[in-house]
């Protein structure tokens, strides 16, 4: 599968932003991206692509995207494509 996130974070503080695409708790390789807020609230994009191998079975997988840092996603959109 390939995997592409768009990400709009308002950080309750200076700093960097850090995204993490994991599946059922684990890191995607990859699946990362890290932005810089100049003060709290700034709006910082991060973008993620990548790819995601499913194993042979239909087992139940769950995606979650987590954030380094205290904040509010403004806006995130995720696609999710069979390849």
């Amino acid at each position: 599968y390939d995997i592409a996130a768009s990400i709009t974070v308002m950080p309750t503080a200076a700093g960097a932003v850090t995204a993490t695409i994991l599946v059922d708790g684990v890191e995607i390789p990859g699946a990362t991206a890290t932005g810089t807020a100049a003060a709290a609230g700034d709006a910082v994009n991060l973008s993620i692509a990548s790819v995601l191998r499913k194993c042979g079975c239909d087992c139940p997988q769950t995606l979650t995207v987590q954030l380094n840092a205290a904040g509010t996603v403004d806006n995130m959109a995720l696609v999710i494509e069979r390849v």
